[in-house]
């Protein structure tokens, strides 16, 4: 199976877009495997800037500015390379938003999208999913955009929307974790959403699902689920 250095590492980024950066490291990643780039913009709605782990945001060719993916305060046709990853599910009115990148891609651009999804996984997969959908669950009652896993002909549909000229799909497996190191960071998560919805009025459900996922996690296993990486041309 194809990694995401077998496809971006073909492509010339020049001005590079980073929807929904985060703490960096959606940045980093597309900067480590576009073929080569010119400077990179990140764009967030909030600004991690200062506690992100990730020294991309002080790098010369890299810049942050804090903005809505559904509003963008960029002219049409700025950039080369528009990139989001693992993030659509984060976003509000996710139509708009793709629509948005698509504005502000130059002709002849790459729209590149890299998003997990939640059918045709293994059992080991699925624990992933089952975990980002009840962290998901916790954000949505705590007021933060979180949306479950799409599937993957959802995101197809997305995509087939856009006024694209050609479009490909590749289904992506990372492998740069170790099965224990997967379980470690599920660990770690849990307890991390317990406390943050430790004082919801319905904690105990919570956190009833977050034990049955924990007995889950070190009797199945975990493996990273499969992402679908799309590029499109303008």
């Amino acid at each position: 199976m194809k990694n995401h250095k077998d496809i971006l590492g073909k492509i010339p980024g020049g001005l590079v877009l980073d929807v929904a950066a985060g703490h960096g490291r959606s940045t980093l990643a597309v900067m480590q495997n576009l073929k080569e780039f010119k400077r990179v913009t990140a764009i967030d709605t909030i600004d991690f800037t200062d506690d992100s782990t990730q020294e991309v945001f002080k790098q010369e060719k890299v810049s942050f500015v804090q903005m809505d993916a559904r509003y963008m305060e960029f002219a049409d046709n700025t950039f080369n390379t528009v990139h989001i990853a693992h993030s659509l599910h984060h976003l509000a009115e996710v139509e708009t938003a793709l629509r948005e990148m698509v504005r502000v891609l130059k002709p002849a651009g790459h729209l590149i999208v890299d998003e997990m999804y939640r059918d045709q996984q293994t059992e080991k997969q699925l624990n992933v999913v089952h975990l980002h959908d009840w962290w998901a669950d916790i954000d949505t009652r705590l007021g933060i955009r979180h949306n479950h896993t799409f599937r993957r002909q959802e995101i197809i549909a997305l995509i087939d929307q856009l006024d694209l000229r050609s479009t490909g799909f590749t289904d992506i497996i990372d492998s740069s974790y170790t099965e224990s190191e997967l379980i470690h960071i599920g660990e770690n998560g849990i307890e991390q959403y317990y406390q943050r919805a430790q004082d919801l009025p319905d904690f105990e459900e919570f956190r009833i699902r977050g034990e049955q996922l924990r007995q889950r996690l070190h009797s199945v296993g975990a493996q990273l689920a499969t992402t679908l990486l799309t590029v499109g041309i303008k």
